[in-house]
């Protein structure tokens, strides 16, 4: 008798509970957002195995030049093979995923890549051993911007150091007058924005050495004009555009690329490529940061304190303190963009070996039975390649199809559509019971 009055009474207070508006929200967000967090997830779990692949052809061009009787530029062997090299490990794990995601399905497929006996095309040993020459000469072909890189900060330092500057906003008390039902007047005071005081104090000794740091990296750099330009590839072979086809299905609808398509893929190392993407921006930077150097150098000269009022928060301040401040921003522009270059070079400089010496790992551990961590190496096998192409290849291939972010927003979408259809049924049981405007009568009570 005693458990059938526990489970009665139990009963009853879960029937109160779900009569409960908010319950009934609650309930359905959780379903609702459940269902679609997991239709999304395994949406973007398929998407592993379709990771974008794309070879850059460098051996035709290789050939084309030397029929020309040139020789591969620097830039163009660097991002030609460093995109190729991690092409190794994005194919492998496509090729793996769409038959199995076991470890060792993985750990063969990277087999292939590293094993003499196994080799077809060039493998990522071979590919590491070139970089280490071609990253070399890669820095040496960019030594302008290497150069631009190390001598910008100071400049840059310097050229904050010439002012010190402040907006500070001044309000005023506003009376507010007001009658209540009873013919009472009362008065508040609300804080209103009247005006800002705007102070740039000059530091001469900091504006001399800008000056100073202006003209030496002028005189010392001419230009930042990097004279090699990155050579395309003119055809595309079957085994690239397999792999095109195979890992950009839903790009294509399903459909064989053209060969159009596929030699414009080919080339994304090219056209995607960090040198492609800032060259321009550091080029033209430049020649502005040259016409304000000298600018500043006559400006330092007449620069001096000032402070004055404004009926605005902001102020572009006085001329020669706009000067010093757009000479800054250039400075930081070709610097940033000099960065991103040379950066990514000698991130694929230090860490190719690394690449190599994780994929022996995780193919000792998943084929050869040796100790370590297959799922720990696995992540940083695929972590490790997409790092190196995101610092290379900016406007590249979208080498991280899955979107955690994409199961985020269907999971939230979920959520709402759930707690909106928990409130429909409660309006709905409102309705049948007479009462649509009623309010909760029975509340749960633990």
């Amino acid at each position: 008798m005693r458990n059938s009055f526990v489970t009665n009474d139990f009963m009853a207070k879960a029937r109160d509970l779900l009569r409960l508006t908010q319950t009934k929200v609650v309930i359905g967000a959780l379903i609702c957002g459940g269902t679609f967090s997991s239709i999304s997830y395994k949406n973007e779990a398929l998407k592993e195995s379709r990771i974008p692949t794309a070879f850059s052809e460098v051996h035709s061009t290789t050939r084309r030049l030397a029929a020309e009787g040139k020789q591969l530029p620097p830039l163009t062997a660097y991002y030609t093979k460093t995109n190729d090299f991690l092409m190794q490990v994005f194919e492998a794990n496509n090729t793996a995923v769409e038959i199995s995601r076991e470890h060792r399905v993985f750990g063969k497929e990277l087999e292939f890549r590293i094993e003499p006996m196994e080799r077809i095309h060039e493998q990522i040993p071979e590919y590491v051993k070139e970089l280490r020459s071609v990253t070399h000469a890669a820095l040496q072909s960019t030594h302008k911007l290497v150069e631009a890189e190390q001598e910008l900060p100071a400049v840059s330092k310097s050229l904050f150091g010439c002012w010190d500057v402040s907006h500070d906003d001044v309000t005023r008390l506003e009376p507010t007058i007001s009658t209540d039902s009873k013919g009472k007047t009362s008065v508040s005071y609300s804080s209103v924005y009247d005006h800002t005081t705007h102070t740039y104090k000059y530091h001469p000794k900091e504006g001399h050495k800008a000056a100073r740091l202006l003209q030496d990296f002028i005189q010392k750099h001419p230009d930042l004009n990097t004279e090699e330009r990155l050579i395309p590839a003119t055809v595309t072979g079957a085994d690239n555009e397999y792999a095109i086809e195979r890992s950009m299905r839903d790009l294509f609808d399903g459909k064989i690329p053209t060969k159009e398509q596929a030699l414009k893929l080919a080339n994304t190392c090219i056209t995607g490529s960090n040198f492609t993407k800032y060259t321009p921006i550091i080029n033209t930077a430049y020649v502005d940061f040259r016409q304000l150097a000298a600018q500043w150098n006559i400006a330092q000269k007449t620069a001096h304190d000032e402070q004055y009022i404004t009926y605005s928060h902001s102020d572009s301040g006085p001329k020669e303190y706009q000067i010093s401040k757009q000479a800054k921003n250039c400075a930081d522009l070709i610097y940033n963009g000099a960065s991103n270059i040379i950066s990514g070079i000698k991130i694929v400089e230090k860490k190719a070996p690394f690449l190599e010496q994780k994929v022996r790992e995780y193919v000792g551990v998943t084929l050869d039975k040796k100790k370590g961590d297959a799922n720990q190496l696995r992540l940083e096998v695929m972590a490790l390649p997409r790092d190196m192409y995101a610092q290379n290849y900016e406007d590249g291939l979208d080498v991280q199809p899955f979107k955690w972010s994409m199961v985020a927003l269907w999971t939230a979408a979920g959520a709402l559509v759930g707690g909106a259809a928990g409130y429909g049924v409660d309006r709905v049981i409102a309705l049948k019971q007479g009462s649509p405007l009623r309010r909760q009568e029975r509340h749960f009570q633990p």
